[in-house]
């Protein structure tokens, strides 16, 4: 076996290993950050219907609670101060997590998809790294097969800081 072959060898097997101890971690990450997401979504629920609990019937939905809550906020505009059924505190902290409220769908999903993305991606690196044992010797002379790798991984570490970064922003 030739230096390039065990050099290559090496190369795939570490790559292979390497990414996938950071698809394990950076998956649960994200998982991790799904998850405090819907927490999030949980508690602005509960301020919601906190905010609103003296005005609605405990048998609405949480859409008719928002419902209440914007038509509320709306007319708060035309209504004088002294009528007023919220005061200027609790119509300030109902418009803050009716925003939240609002965002959390596409939060969501755009941390969804990013996950998603990066795991296929490293399961793709795997699976490429483990195809190519089978073609060590054809491919190890070839001068392509190291920019291929640095591609592989230069697209890696792009997915995952943007993971990082989008998980982090949320």
């Amino acid at each position: 076996m030739s230096n390039e072959t065990t050099i290559l060898l090496y190369a795939l097997s570490m790559i292979a290993q390497t990414v996938a101890a950071l698809a394990a971690f950076v998956g649960a990450v994200g998982l991790y950050r799904l998850q405090l997401l819907i927490t999030s979504h949980e508690r602005t629920e509960d301020t919601i219907k906190g905010i609103m609990a003296a005005r609605i019937s405990r048998e609405k939905s949480i859409g008719e609670v928002i419902d209440e809550a914007c038509a509320i906020l709306a007319a708060s505009a035309t209504v004088p101060e002294k009528d007023q059924l919220l005061d200027k505190t609790q119509r300030d902290r109902l418009a803050k997590s009716l925003t939240k409220w609002r965002g959390f769908i596409s939060r969501y999903n755009r941390g969804q998809r990013w996950l998603i993305a990066f795991e296929i991606w490293n399961l793709a690196v795997i699976l490429g790294s483990i195809l190519a044992f089978n073609f060590v010797e054809r491919i190890a002379g070839a001068s392509a097969s190291a920019w291929l790798i640095g591609i592989a991984m230069t697209i890696t570490a792009a997915i995952t800081v943007g993971c990082v970064y989008q998980w982090s922003g949320d």
